[in-house]
């Protein structure tokens, strides 16, 4: 199990360095004006400040809308515009045809432009330093408390919010790490059923019965696997929400499970000791997981929306 887990922090490594890589590279290619999900559907993003920058998006492109070609080339990928657009530079326009959610199809003229600096520091910037912040937190973890499941499932959480973090702009630009990034979202909530199940302390349940704390896992990769079978489905570019949903509501279950063991342990255990963390990581797990959760839990009935 610590090789299982020292592993997975590898990739968790690897992941921090390839953000960096991937993201240069789109950063110096001009900006078409919106950001994809990976089957070149139009996400949620908005820009931070005057849309001017994002000329697509002020043109009233929004998401489910479609990008079918550049310059009259079909693409299929980020890759495939990046390689259209590194001829151009920042104020040069360009012909975009998209399909819009309606099913219609439309051409716009996209003026290009430097990708605005303050977009740049709210979508890499930020979310690449608390990735790094949670894969230290993960390292230093498992260094100390290796040896102990409690320890190694910790580990295994932070090292998963840190490939979602750290992989937040390649999930809104090159589309490179987009399995990695649904499968440590999955393992996030996985992780974090072990962690219920034995910290502050172990649960009666499973007491000789490890393998109860690996339902969480289990549970994880099958949403994984599910969710793998729809990522680039460009026939059906948005057959992929549904099971990314499924991971979001199992993530909020998780959450649930991890502040309802812990209420359970602050009432009922005999040790004022484990009391007292009870209390303590239930204060934490609310303020700092509490607003997450409920969107992650809301995001089906798109109650509100979550700012990036």
């Amino acid at each position: 199990l610590q090789v299982a887990v020292f592993a997975y922090q590898t990739l968790a490594v690897a992941a921090f360095l390839a953000a960096i890589f991937l993201a240069v590279p789109w950063i110096s290619t001009p900006f078409i004006g919106v950001l994809t999900e990976h089957t070149l559907v139009v996400n949620g993003a908005v820009p931070s400040g005057p849309s001017e920058e994002w000329s697509l998006y002020d043109q009233g492109i929004r998401f489910g809308d479609q990008i079918l070609e550049v310059k009259g080339t079909p693409v299929r990928s980020t890759q495939e515009i990046m390689q259209l657009l590194s001829t151009n530079y920042a104020g040069e326009t360009v012909p975009v045809t998209i399909r819009k959610a309606d099913g219609s199809i439309v051409t716009l003229d996209a003026t290009l432009h430097n990708f605005p600096t303050a977009d740049t520091i709210r979508f890499f910037v930020i979310p690449l330093v608390i990735g790094f912040i949670f894969l230290l937190i993960s390292l230093w973890i498992f260094g100390l408390r290796r040896t102990e499941q409690a320890g190694r499932s910790f580990a295994l959480f932070a090292s998963s919010l840190a490939m979602v973090t750290v992989s937040f702009f390649d999930l809104y630009t090159t589309h490179v790490l987009s399995h990695l990034w649904t499968l440590a979202a999955a393992m996030a909530g996985g992780a974090l059923v072990d962690l219920a199940l034995s910290f502050p302390q172990e649960t009666r349940i499973v007491v000789g019965r490890p393998y109860l704390r690996w339902i969480g896992l289990y549970i994880a990769i099958g949403l994984t696997i599910n969710a793998y079978t729809t990522l680039f489905d460009f026939e059906h570019p948005t057959a992929y929400i549904l099971p990314w949903r499924y991971i979001y509501l199992f993530v909020a279950a998780a959450v649930l499970l991890f502040l309802s063991m812990n209420v359970l342990q602050r009432l009922t255990a005999p040790s004022p000791v484990v009391r007292a963390q009870a209390q303590t990581i239930l204060l934490g797990t609310l303020v700092g997981l509490g607003p997450l959760t409920f969107w992650l839990a809301t995001s089906p009935f798109h109650l509100f929306e979550f700012s990036s």
